[in-house]
């Protein structure tokens, strides 16, 4: 995943502490310390000193403010600007109307492989920023348990079809023990998906790693590691409001504008009439 186009110098502020978070956020009271002792630090490779287990921490809280100095959260009742850097993993995520649902739209699936090679009990995430958040590669799935996650964009509705991005590959197990026997390779094959509900009343997406796709009332979810722990790892932002699917606002126009086009009509022919009537008083 590509990380914020943001500058560091807009988002990184000096900060203090053990933890070394935000002394505006107030983060100091709200979690316990995870900065390893001296006598944890890592060493120098070949030393002899085991490698030290990285720790994070997780705080939440709701987006007060956007601003070109970055995003200011709200985390129990203290504010505070979140620390970002080009390292910092960025996601907005959230749910929209099923109109996010066409033809070319990318998506990750989620569901069972079936013997015919369908899909069933599918679940979906759309992504709008696929080249940006969406990752491709090989998937595996067992004969025992079809399980089964992929990387696609949808082909067509009726039936609704899923070009896979991914290479999928079935496993068999070994009846002798060792390594799962590896089936016949499929490569960005064509799937037949069964959603898991049939006209879902939303959807996930996953709208991209842009901050300004976050608004005020949003949730946040922000994890520091204790290897960085200046700045944020990762931000999540979950929207709150369901997103308008640009097919949804397509066709919500086109219905005003037939609404407006009928009233118009209705509006003449009411016209027409008062007139006919003001010329059968006159005569």
């Amino acid at each position: 995943m590509r990380r914020s186009p943001l500058s560091a110098p807009q988002f990184c502020r000096p900060l203090t502490g053990r933890f070394a978070v935000p002394v505006s956020l107030g983060l100091i009271g709200l979690i316990a310390s995870v900065q390893p002792s001296e006598a944890q630090r890592p060493r120098i490779p070949g030393a002899g000193y085991p490698a030290v287990k990285v720790e994070t921490k997780t705080l939440e809280g709701t987006i007060e403010a956007i601003s070109p100095q970055g995003l200011v959260v709200n985390i129990d009742g203290q504010s505070g600007p979140v620390p970002m850097d080009r390292q910092t993993t960025l996601e907005v995520t959230g749910y929209g109307d099923p109109g996010f649902m066409q033809p070319g739209a990318a998506v990750w699936v989620m569901g069972r492989m079936q013997p015919d090679g369908s899909v069933s009990n599918a679940q979906f995430t759309i992504h709008l920023s696929p080249q940006e958040t969406l990752k491709t590669g090989e998937r595996t799935f067992e004969a025992s348990d079809p399980s089964i996650g992929f990387a696609g964009r949808i082909v067509s509705l009726e039936p609704f079809v899923v070009q896979s991005l991914d290479t999928i590959v079935p496993e068999m197990a070994n009846p002798q023990g060792g390594p799962a026997k590896r089936g016949r390779a499929l490569r960005n094959p064509r799937l037949q998906v069964k959603p898991e509900i049939r006209q879902p009343e939303r959807v996930r997406v996953i709208f991209g790693p842009n901050p300004a796709l976050a608004a005020v009332g949003d949730e946040a979810r922000i994890t520091i590691r204790s290897d960085r722990p200046n700045v944020a790892s990762r931000v999540q932002i979950t929207k709150e409001e369901t997103a308008t699917s640009p097919a949804t606002r397509a066709e919500a126009a086109k219905s005003d504008g037939a609404m407006k086009g009928k009233a118009k009509k209705d509006a003449a022919k009411a016209d027409e009439k008062s007139d006919e009537k003001a010329d059968d008083a006159a005569e």
